[in-house]
C-alpha cells in the first residue's frame, strides 16, 4: 500500500511539472499590421497659452512606428527569435502559446498572458514536450519607434510692430541648436501663421513681453 502510495505521488509531480500544451484544432495567423507615423505638438491644440520672451512657444515631435513584430530577445541558449511569422498553434494553462517553424524547429513554443508578456518557453513536440524553460517576463509583439522629426519653436521678442522666433533642432549628437529665425507681423501673428505645417494664432496683441496665442492644428499623419 505504501509503495502504491509513493506511486501516485511520483506520478502526480510529475504530470505537474510536465504539463503540456494542448494544441488547437487550427493554428491562428497574426493578422498583419502597417507602419504608420503619427505627430504630436505641446501645448494641447486648442487650449490658451502663454510665452514670455526666451519660452518655448511649442514642441513639435513626429515618431515612425514600424510594423509589428518580435520585440523580445531570445533567452540564453535558444535560437534567435524570428521577427514576424509566428501562429498561435496551442494553449497552456488558459494562455496562448506561438510557435515558429525556424525557432526550435518549431518544437518549442512561447507561452504568452493575457497582455502579451513572455512568461516561459514549453516545448510543444518531440519526446520531450511539456519540458518548460522560465524566462524574465518581457512584452513579445510591439513597434519600432523611430523619432523621424523633433523642433521647438521659441519666442524672441517684439521688433516694433512685428513677433521674432526661432526655431531650435537636435541634432544627431543630441546638441540642440537654432536653425532658423523669423519674423511675424502683429497682424499675421493674429490672423494665424503657420510654421512647418503647425497652425498658430495669437489671441490678443503681445504685451510686456509676453504673448497669448493658441496651437490649432498640426500637419496631416
Amino acid at each position: 500500500m505504501k509503495n502504491l502510495l509513493i506511486i501516485v505521488v511520483f506520478f502526480l509531480i510529475s504530470c505537474v511539472f510536465h504539463e503540456k500544451a494542448v494544441q488547437l484544432p487550427k493554428s491562428q495567423a497574426r493578422e498583419p499590421t502597417q507602419g504608420y507615423i503619427q505627430t504630436f505638438v505641446e501645448p494641447v491644440i486648442g487650449t490658451e497659452n502663454t510665452a514670455s520672451i526666451g519660452a518655448v512657444v511649442l514642441w513639435f515631435t513626429k515618431i515612425s512606428y514600424s510594423a509589428e513584430v518580435v520585440l523580445a530577445v531570445a533567452a540564453p541558449g535558444f535560437d534567435k527569435l524570428p521577427p514576424n511569422g509566428w501562429e498561435k498553434t496551442h494553449e497552456f494553462q488558459s494562455m496562448a502559446v506561438y510557435t515558429h517553424p525556424e525557432f526550435k524547429s518549431g518544437h518549442w513554443g512561447v507561452v504568452l498572458d493575457s497582455s502579451e508578456q513572455v512568461v516561459l518557453y514549453i516545448q510543444t513536440g518531440g519526446v520531450r514536450r511539456g519540458i518548460k524553460h522560465n524566462v524574465s517576463k518581457t512584452p513579445f509583439f510591439g513597434r519600432v519607434q523611430t523619432i523621424v522629426e523633433t523642433w521647438r519653436l521659441r519666442y524672441s521678442g517684439r521688433i516694433q510692430s512685428a513677433y521674432k522666433f526661432e526655431i531650435f533642432t537636435t541634432s544627431e549628437d543630441k546638441a540642440i541648436q537654432a536653425t532658423q529665425s523669423f519674423e511675424v507681423s502683429e497682424e499675421s501673428f493674429l490672423a494665424g501663421f503657420v510654421v512647418r505645417g503647425v497652425l498658430i494664432k495669437g489671441t490678443a496683441p503681445g504685451t510686456q513681453g509676453t504673448i497669448s496665442y493658441q496651437i490649432l492644428s498640426k500637419p496631416n499623419e
